[in-house]
């Protein structure tokens, strides 16, 4: 195959329905992905130096590190627009590597290539031992981002169901920015959930089966209860609690949780359909970004040139 002379990208950003704090023992997740975009470039450039423009305890930065030869004689950047916090950024510049890297593996097959970037993406923080090892991250996010949609994820089964569509019909998610970011990996350097994993491990599951029997019903009923265990096990900012006791009054809103480390980064509001505008615009009258609907689910979109400039 004929070498890349530009690889450009433009990943979505990701965000979980359920699961956060479940994942990091490969339990269920369920993320969409969506507006607002990152942006990446890998360049063909003789004049290279191979330098890295990711912070080096990073994930791209350490990939980078280790797999220096692949990269050396190109120029990369990574652009961040929008600017947003909390929305997979990290994740993203790790993604935007590894989609170059993969043009060594042209045989594999789209489940190949999830579970391979997964396995390499956790390799390198079990390699580094910057974490307590209960606490290492899932990769969720690293995995949504790869493929687009709406994703249900389960690593400790090898499990992956993913929808180009939100899948379901009576209610939709609203995303907001709150502007508040915790570093992720700070957080779960000093978290330690001991047994109270086991609680939310059992009712992912639930809300898997759910999800996967198209009890559409049932599902959000189930989602109701995510925000509550995870305040019940002090796993929710005041900031978060705030925020879901404002859109609790209002018409069509069915229930609000945070997402990211204690729920801090985004504020995800599910809604009557019907009222999906009017959500929006409370959400905005309040100070929030507003960020997008499950109404914009996207994928990757992936751009390559080979042979001579």
């Amino acid at each position: 195959m004929t070498a890349l002379n530009r690889l450009s990208l433009r990943l979505p950003s990701k965000t979980f329905v359920f699961g956060e704090y479940a994942v990091l023992q490969g339990g269920a997740g369920f993320l969409i992905s969506t507006p607002p975009q990152f942006e990446a470039e890998i360049l063909k450039d003789e004049q290279s130096k191979g330098i890295s423009p990711f912070h080096e305890l990073s994930a791209a930065g350490m990939w980078f590190n280790e797999n220096k030869d692949i990269y050396s004689n190109y120029s990369i950047t990574f652009y961040n627009k929008h600017k947003v916090k909390g929305l997979g950024q990290s994740s993203a510049e790790f993604v935007s590597l590894y989609y170059f890297y993969l043009e060594k593996f042209p045989h594999l097959t789209e489940q190949e290539k999830v579970w391979k970037i997964l396995n390499d993406f956790k390799s390198l923080y079990n390699k580094k031992n910057l974490i307590n090892d209960e606490m290492l991250p899932s990769g969720y996010d690293v995995v949504s981002q790869f493929l687009g949609g709406a994703q249900l994820i389960e690593s400790r089964k090898k499990s992956l169901f993913t929808w180009s569509h939100w899948p379901f019909s009576k209610h939709e998610a609203l995303l907001f920015s709150t502007g508040i970011k915790l570093l992720t990996h700070e957080h779960l350097s000093d978290l330690n959930l001991n047994k109270k994993i086991e609680k939310l491990l059992s009712h992912a599951e639930i809300l898997s089966k759910y999800l996967l029997e198209k009890s559409e019903d049932q599902f959000f009923e189930g989602l109701k209860e995510w925000p509550l265990l995870l305040r019940s096990l002090s796993l929710e900012s005041k900031e978060t609690k705030t925020l879901i006791d404002y859109f609790s009054l209002c018409q069509g809103v069915f229930m609000t949780k945070g997402c990211g480390a204690l729920g801090v980064d985004v504020i995800l509001v599910i809604v009557d359909s019907a009222y999906l505008d009017e959500v929006k615009n409370k959400g905005v009258s309040k100070g929030l970004s507003y960020l997008a609907s499950s109404r914009d689910l996207i994928g990757p979109k992936i751009t390559r040139q080979r042979g001579e400039k």
